[in-house]
């Protein structure tokens, strides 16, 4: 039985966010910045080539990437502060946890949460700069901080014994 200590805080659940939105969106989150940049250039060259409109290309080009920014900072800031409102401290989210893993089940107990999981309900494990993330669901998971861990080592020994059983429940299920 492995047992950890740990603190969930908005920057781990922020990176969680992000992981869970590739799990949904794949590669297409990052390609369609270009294919946006892209179709401003194809829109500027259109508007530029209107003889009707008296616009020149870099006009064009400059007024679409604006917007484009514009929009992007909203969104960008619409995250942030969503981020912050849609998850309390000490709450289901963010705040103090304990975590058990033992050969039946992960266990992470907090201030308002008790969960228990079945190896059998963990589809994938990923790491990222500072989380673990034990994901029961295409966006949801267990959060596990990486400085919840003393020592690389320990935070190895974890994942191989998570990782074990995970392996085990899925051939056996």
């Amino acid at each position: 039985m492995l047992t950890l200590n740990y603190h969930v805080e908005m920057p781990h659940w922020a990176e969680f966010v992000k992981l869970a939105q590739f799990r949904v969106i794949g590669w297409w989150g990052y390609v369609y910045g270009i294919f946006i940049g892209l179709s401003m250039v194809v829109i500027a060259k259109i508007l530029a080539a209107c003889e009707a409109c008296d616009i020149d290309e870099h006009s064009a080009l400059f007024g679409i990437l604006a917007y484009f920014l514009v929009i992007s900072a909203a969104n960008f800031l619409w995250n942030n502060w969503f981020y912050r409102k849609s998850a309390k401290p000490a709450g289901a989210t963010l705040g103090e946890r304990k975590l058990i893993a033992s050969i039946d089940s992960i266990e992470v107990i907090g201030p308002n949460i008790r969960n228990i999981n079945k190896w059998r309900g963990i589809e994938s494990i990923s790491e990222s700069k500072t989380v673990l993330t034990l994901w029961t669901d295409k966006t949801a998971g267990i959060i596990i901080p990486k400085s919840a861990f003393d020592s690389p080592k320990q935070q190895s020994e974890f994942m191989s014994f998570v990782e074990a059983r995970v392996r085990e429940a899925q051939t056996f299920s």
